[in-house]
Formats: C-alpha cells, sequence, structure tokens
C-alpha cells in the first residue's frame, strides 16, 4: 500500500519468523528507493493481514491481525508510524471490530470504515482522534433490511461511503437471502459528527 505522499509501501512479510515455526506475518515500510526497511509490528500474539490503509497524514496504517489466542478472531488495529512518540507506543485496536473486514481510511481526516461482523452488516466510520462513531448505512438496515456486503469506498471529501449493499435476509435462519432479495450501489449519508451512533 502506497503511503500519501508516494515515498513509502507498506506491506506484510513473514520474513523474521523463526526456523520452524508457522510463519506469522508482520507490518514492514520501505523507502520506494529500496532503503530504510522497517517493521512496525513485533506482538508474538498477533499474525497481521492486509489489506493495509494509511492515514491521510501518513502517521497511522490500518491493518488487521488474528489474536493467535483467540482462536484466530481478527480485530482492526491502526499501526503508528511514529514509535517513538509516547502517546503511540504501539498498535491500537478497534472497538466493534471484532471480525470485521476491510478497514479503510478516510482521504482527508482521521476516520477509519470497516465492514461490521457484530453486529452484521454493518459500515462503521470511526474517528480516532475524537473517538466519535456512528453506523453510516443505518436506514438501509432499519428501512430496507439492506446489509453492506461486499467492497465500499470513501468519496472525495471524506463525508460519504458508496458500498454495495444485499438483502433482505431470512432472520429466522442461518443468513440466508429472501427469494426476493436484490444487490444495488448505495451511497451513505454524509458523516455529521455531533450525531454520536450507537449498535442498537
Amino acid at each position: 500500500s502506497w503511503s500519501p505522499d508516494g515515498e513509502w509501501i507498506a506491506f506484510l512479510s513473514d520474513r523474521d519468523t523463526p526456523a520452524g515455526e508457522e510463519p506469522r506475518f508482520e507490518v514492514y515500510i520501505m523507502h520506494v528507493a529500496g532503503s530504510r526497511l522497517t517493521r512496525l509490528t513485533a506482538d508474538p500474539g498477533l499474525s497481521w493481514m492486509g489489506p493495509l490503509s494509511w492515514s491521510h497524514d501518513g502517521r497511522w496504517i490500518a491493518a488487521r491481525a488474528a489474536r493467535l489466542d483467540e482462536a484466530g478472531d481478527t480485530y482492526i488495529y491502526l499501526v503508528p508510524l511514529d514509535g517513538t512518540n509516547p502517546r503511540t507506543p504501539g498498535p491500537r485496536s478497534i472497538a466493534f471490530s471484532r471480525n470485521a473486514s476491510q478497514p479503510r481510511m478516510s482521504p482527508n481526516i482521521n476516520t477509519i470504515a470497516f465492514q461490521s461482523q457484530q453486529p452484521e452488516g454493518r459500515l462503521v466510520a470511526y474517528n480516532f482522534d475524537t473517538g466519535w462513531y456512528a453506523t453510516l448505512n443505518e436506514e438501509g438496515l432499519s428501512v430496507d433490511g439492506l446489509h453492506a456486503s461486499g467492497p465500499f469506498d470513501w468519496s472525495m471529501d471524506g463525508q460519504r461511503l458508496v458500498y454495495l449493499a444485499e438483502g433482505p435476509y431470512n432472520q429466522d435462519l442461518p443468513p440466508q437471502l429472501l427469494e426476493k432479495s436484490r444487490s444495488e450501489i448505495r451511497v451513505s449519508p454524509p458523516i455529521i459528527e455531533s450525531q454520536n451512533g450507537t449498535f442498537s
């Protein structure tokens, strides 16, 4: 994943896994010139996985990691680029991100969006400076029964998400689409941080 200034590449590698052990991936960055390779993570209880997503200011990388002590459940973390800053001593886990997917940083504010699995089918936005969070597709869920079900991306101003929605689902059976279900592209309402979201 390219850094916002185009000078760095973030990637995953198992190059430092000791011989004879199960491969475990860590997060690295490297200058595009091929120099200054730096390992950013070193927790033996975590195995990292993509996709990787940079914050707009280049200070954080969002990634998923499997917790090896929790049967491989994954969580989303913010990995700091400046490991010497006492305010950012190591990766920070994101609330409500258990087994979530596709962390994507906003193009211009310190907000991350991801597809939540608990509760299921929600697109969650979380500002990691202020602690604000909200579900951005609540109307589609409550009115039409349409879950976020695939790729999504930020608008250029960082205020909306465009996403693939699918549903409705049968609530009485394991996730199973109803006969008259449909898929469509949707756009979330704009982010208004003064209105705190809930996970009801």
